[in-house]
């Protein structure tokens, strides 16, 4: 099942996947209501792809945020829905705050690709 979630007042872009198996509504509001935060924290015009896959008694999952100018993508393997979000989202935030510390660097980098000798 796909929850595919467009907000026009606050521009929040996502999608869920689900792969073998089915979010109950409370964990799914919970992961829906992260997936806006993290989105809050990340790029202007950024879009969250979330994929949780059961197989047997596992779950994997990955979760992906891209803009136009980055990709954050992170994986984890847990035994329920929430411990699986939990890790995927530890590792996205860690990924986001690096981000945010150093995205100033990014002009410069742009800049200086960009120009010829």
């Amino acid at each position: 099942m796909n929850l595919f979630h467009y907000d026009v007042n606050d521009a929040t872009l996502y999608n869920i996947e689900e792969v073998g198996t089915v979010l109950d509504d409370k964990t799914r509001a919970f992961i829906s209501k992260c997936m806006e935060e993290l989105l809050e924290k990340s790029p202007a015009r950024s879009f969250a792809n979330l994929l949780i896959k059961k197989e047997k008694a596992q779950f994997s999952g990955e979760l992906r945020i891209e803009s136009f100018t980055r990709t954050f993508f992170v994986e984890a393997k847990a035994d329920n829905e929430r411990k699986l979000f939990f890790e995927l989202e530890q590792k996205i935030k860690t990924q986001l705050r690096h981000w945010r510390m150093t995205r100033s660097l990014d002009i410069g980098q742009c800049t200086q690709n960009n120009v010829k000798a």
